[in-house]
């Protein structure tokens, strides 16, 4: 079967990340935000969101002098962050998503589903990667279709990444890429 993927999106930066995954086929009606179709899933999304905050809380204490305040500002923030990825696991629990290493660019990702799906169909996908539970909600369309070890693995691209998640992706891609040298 001949590829349908252009080169260009198979020439560029990819790497395997460990993922959960769902995923829900858009039918012809609009959908403005992918993560909509993944409602029990909204906390993972707000979760995500915290890292943000985290970076700026970061600057800030950086700039304290008194050593014991900016202790306790790191202990909070390390509280803070052992509870979001709590509540980031208990969700996971809760909707049955497991883990599974997916191959991923900011112009797509290939992923396991158990679902019979047809090359064109258009899904609403959810990956929740780990250890960091970044939530990625996005469109994508199924572009191709393998057989691999007795799994059927879909190739998606996504559609209309924003800049902010694909910077995002990209600086955790990096990381897993430094984090598989290191090891």
């Amino acid at each position: 079967m001949k590829p349908s993927i252009p080169d260009d999106r198979r020439d560029s930066f990819r790497v395997e990340m460990n993922a959960m995954v769902s995923a829900v086929k858009v039918d012809g009606s609009r959908i403005v935000d992918a993560s909509d179709c993944f409602p029990e899933l909204h906390v993972m999304a707000l979760q995500s969101q915290s890292a943000v905050i985290e970076q700026e809380m970061n600057l800030i204490s950086d700039r304290i002098k008194d050593i014991a305040v900016r202790k306790i500002l790191d202990l909070l923030q390390q509280k803070i962050s052992l509870m979001a990825k709590l509540i980031d696991i208990q969700t996971a629990q809760a909707n049955n998503l497991k883990t599974q290493l997916i191959d991923i660019s900011t112009g797509g990702c290939s992923i396991v589903l158990p679902d019979t799906l047809e090359v064109g169909d258009r899904m609403a996908l959810a990956l929740i990667f780990t250890p960091s539970y970044f939530s990625l909600f996005t469109l994508a369309t199924l572009t191709e279709q393998s057989d691999r070890d007795g799994l059927r693995k879909y190739h998606f691209r996504f559609e209309n990444l924003l800049e902010s998640q694909q910077q995002t992706l990209l600086k955790l891609m990096f990381k897993a890429q430094t984090n598989l040298h290191n090891t």
